[in-house]
């Protein structure tokens, strides 16, 4: 990441991190987990280092997904029935990766903490970019 930065500065860039997104993993009383922590404070701690923007997309993820309730996030993840796509015909239970609907609603976490901070980039969005 640290390469990424310096590269993007190098070009007249503006570089911004994000942390990892979270996942769909519920416990058995149907309370999100907490997932890849230490990634998270990974980011955070380079964003300090580097004094460059963190989007703090674990913590907006998560909080979606907690009030969503595991039921909803899922429909968020690539959760497919057999048969019901030609490339997982067996069908697909993924807690990991988007599926279109659900990669649109990350975005729009992305979006609103950008304009939410006030950051550089928030200038660069769409009046049409619509947010949570």
């Amino acid at each position: 990441m640290t390469r990424y930065v310096e590269t993007a500065r190098k070009h007249g860039a503006i570089p911004v991190l994000l942390t990892p997104v979270g996942k769909c993993l519920f416990d058995g009383k149907g309370h999100l987990v907490r997932t890849l922590p230490e990634y998270v404070e990974a980011v955070k701690q380079l964003s300090r280092e580097l004094d460059v923007a963190v989007v703090d997309l674990n913590a907006s993820s998560e909080a979606l997904f907690a009030r969503l309730g595991q039921e909803w996030t899922r429909r968020l993840f690539l959760w497919l029935a057999p048969g019901e796509h030609s490339n997982y015909p067996d069908g697909k239970k993924d807690d990991s990766h988007f599926n279109e609907y659900g990669a649109t609603e990350v975005a729009k976490l992305v979006i609103k903490e950008i304009r939410d901070r006030g950051l550089p980039l928030a200038a660069l969005l769409r009046d049409d970019a619509r947010t949570p």
